[in-house]
């Protein structure tokens, strides 16, 4: 099996213009990029293997920013449950569901 060189967890939201700007979140082993409709948390593939909660915590670290920025803009907002990405050496990707 070739070696995974990438991973990735994405959501979608409307409405696009949710943040007034784009937002980056630090997180353990990655971050986490907000924009124009879509979330990338892009995280080392070591730091999955190191923590099987990781996609979880993700998702709720990013279910926390929605929430934090609908206070303060009023706004509802809809997003969906992460997938994840997975890259390999050979250029091919897994898709599946969290």
């Amino acid at each position: 099996m070739c070696k995974i060189v990438s991973i990735y967890l994405e959501w979608v939201y409307t409405p696009e213009n949710f943040f007034k700007a784009p937002v980056t979140i630090s997180c353990a082993g990655g971050a986490i990029e907000i924009d124009r409709g879509k979330v990338v948390a892009e995280i080392a593939p070591e730091a999955f293997a190191d923590n099987e909660d990781l996609a979880e915590n993700l998702d709720d670290e990013v279910e926390n920013r929605f929430h934090d920025a609908q206070v303060t803009n009023n706004k509802t907002y809809e997003l969906s449950m992460p997938f994840k990405v997975i890259l390999r050496d050979d250029g091919s990707k897994t898709v599946t569901t969290c």
